[in-house]
Order: structure tokens, then C-alpha cells, then sequence
């Protein structure tokens, strides 16, 4: 009679992973053959990875890692230690194993993480400085507390586009922005989007900036935040062209009305329509003024003017008749 076979009980992921044993060369990513630079290259490599203030998203896996970094450089970094566990694995190293000649006892890791790392880099913080030989890094560098460059971030300067109306009434205008701000941790830092409302002032140019203290970019919790300054870009106006404080307006006008006299109609910034008679006629060099009908002045002084330039439109062809009548008009005026 065949015996049925019971599978046995289910080992616990975590139980699991204590049965795995350590392999301390696969930790600090070295081969059996490492020689004493290795493992403290392989040390100083991984260490600086996991430590847990450079992995705040993985807190656990980071702990583990790191003190598992550090117990395999204590182990192979001495002798003693390395040769059992060369000839017995972990749990030879760790449960004690006895020979003709000695009896090692078992080992287990009872040092500090960070205090190895300290006595590495000088420094328990991974975010210290790195001191460099002549430029170059030796295989016993160390590190000293970062020496802040700057006291404060350097302006973040984003353009803010507007239009003349905007410019000619003043308005308030919403803007959004993009920045990088330091995360609650104090350590890291993310996209950040901050919505401004700007007060725009009547008479304001292309190229005013405005400046918003302490809302730019900020990195790091010993560096003040920066300031944000918006710099106005005036969008292309469809009718006028600002000079100054003056409203340029170029109208087309075809060769009869300019010699004889003819009307102008505009709509102004307001949104009203303004009907100006021309008697006069008008040459390509002319034009026509209307003071205070202009941008108004930001620092309060006089408005500029409305100015009316004319683009005269010539026929492309005469027939000789209409050479004729036309000579004998304009010839006594050459």
C-alpha cells in the first residue's frame, strides 16, 4: 500500500528569509578573491547606497541592507572570522564549530552601523561633502558637514504673458507656477505648482518685473527660498503698436482718399470707435496726433498720445489716359 504524503507547513515569507543564509562577498558585491581594498571599496560603495537617511521611501529594506553591509565587512575584514566562514557559511560562523587544533565560539554582530560609517566618511550623514586629494578620490576618503555655498536660492524668473488691454485698465491676473520646494522631510524635494494673483498697474510695460519674495525654488533646509519674478510679456496687439506711452495706429488708405481728404475710424483700447477726419493730405511721412489718447503713465504723469500713421495704397498700373489726367493735375506741384 502507497502512503499518501502530507506536504509540511507553510514557512512565513519572514521565517524564509532567516533560513536563506548570508553570503557576505554577494553583499558587498565582491568576489572570494577580494583582497583588503576591495572589501572597503565594496564597503564604502553600498554603505553610502542604503543608508537610511538616503532612501527615506524604503525606511525598512534600507535599515536591513545597511546593517547587513556593515555585518559583512566585519566579518571579512577579519581574518579569523573570514576563514570559518570561507570554510563553514554563516551558520558554521555563527552556531561555533570545533577542530583538532581551536574552538571558535560563534559570532554574532553586536557593532553600531553607523558608527562604521562615521568612522569611514567622518560623518554619520550621507549628504556630507566628499574631501578630495588634489581632485582625486583615494580609497580612504572621507567627508566633512557640507559647506553652503549660497545663502539664498538664485531668483526663479518665469515670463508672464499680457495684453495691452490688461496693460491700458491694470487688472488682476492669476498665474500658475511650477517650482521645486523642499517635501515635509526637510530632505527631499518635489514639483511643487504655486497660483499668484498679480495686481497689475495702468501703464506697466514689456518687460516689468515683478517680484514675489521667498516663493522661487528651494532646496535645501539651510538655503533660504529663493524669489520668484515674473517678467511681463506684452502679446502682439492686433491694432496697435505701443512706442513708449504712445499708441501707434497704421491704417491703410488708398491714393485717392490720402489726396483728397478722407476719415479714420478706430476702436480703442476702451472698445469705443473714433471717427477722425484727415483733410489734409497725407503723405507716407505723415501722421496725425492725438495727445492724452494714448497708454497712461504708470509713475502717474501725462498719458502718451495716439498716433495715426498712414499706408498709402498705390494703383499697381495707369492706363495713358490716366497718366494724362493725372499729370496735368500733379505736374505743377513737382
Amino acid at each position: 500500500q502507497v502512503g499518501s504524503v502530507s506536504p509540511g507547513p507553510r514557512v512565513p515569507a519572514p521565517a524564509l528569509r532567516a533560513m536563506v543564509a548570508k553570503n557576505y562577498y554577494e553583499i558587498l558585491g565582491i568576489p572570494r578573491t577580494a583582497g583588503e581594498g576591495d572589501i572597503k571599496h565594496g564597503y564604502r560603495k553600498l554603505a553610502m547606497k542604503w543608508h537610511p537617511q538616503r532612501n527615506p521611501d524604503q525606511s525598512a529594506v534600507a535599515q536591513e541592507k545597511f546593517r547587513d553591509i556593515a555585518e559583512a565587512f566585519d566579518v571579512l575584514s577579519d581574518p579569523g572570522r573570514r576563514a570559518t566562514f570561507d570554510q563553514f557559511g554563516e551558520e558554521g560562523l555563527k552556531t561555533g564549530v570545533a577542530s583538532l587544533k581551536a574552538t571558535f565560539r560563534g559570532y554574532q554582530y553586536t557593532g553600531d552601523p553607523y558608527a562604521l560609517f562615521n568612522e569611514f566618511f567622518g560623518s554619520k550623514s550621507p549628504f556630507a561633502e566628499v574631501v578630495r586629494e588634489n581632485g582625486v578620490l583615494s580609497d580612504d576618503f572621507v567627508m566633512r558637514p557640507l559647506e553652503i555655498p549660497k545663502k539664498k536660492e538664485d531668483p526663479l524668473v518665469v515670463d508672464f504673458e499680457v495684453t495691452l488691454e490688461e496693460l491700458f485698465v491694470g487688472a488682476k491676473k492669476q498665474i500658475s507656477v511650477s517650482r521645486t520646494r523642499l517635501l515635509p522631510d526637510r530632505r527631499t524635494t518635489g514639483p511643487n505648482d504655486k497660483v499668484l494673483t498679480v495686481s497689475l498697474v495702468a501703464g506697466w510695460r514689456d518687460g516689468t518685473k515683478i517680484t514675489f519674495a521667498g516663493e522661487g525654488n528651494e532646496t535645501h533646509p539651510q538655503i533660504a527660498p529663493g524669489d520668484l519674478v515674473l517678467v511681463l510679456k506684452q502679446v502682439p496687439h492686433a491694432r496697435f503698436v505701443r512706442e513708449v506711452n504712445d499708441l501707434v495706429f497704421t491704417t491703410k488708405v488708398a491714393l485717392v482718399d490720402a489726396l483728397c481728404g478722407h476719415n479714420v475710424s478706430i476702436e480703442t483700447l476702451e472698445g469705443k470707435t473714433l471717427s477722425i477726419p484727415v483733410p489734409e493730405v497725407s503723405n507716407p511721412k505723415h501722421e496725425k496726433r492725438l495727445p492724452g489718447r494714448g497708454m497712461p503713465s504708470s509713475s502717474g504723469g501725462a498719458p502718451g498720445d495716439l498716433v495715426i500713421r498712414f499706408d498709402i495704397q498705390f494703383p499697381n498700373a495707369l492706363s495713358t489716359s490716366e497718366k494724362a489726367s493725372m499729370e496735368s493735375v500733379l505736374r505743377k506741384y513737382a
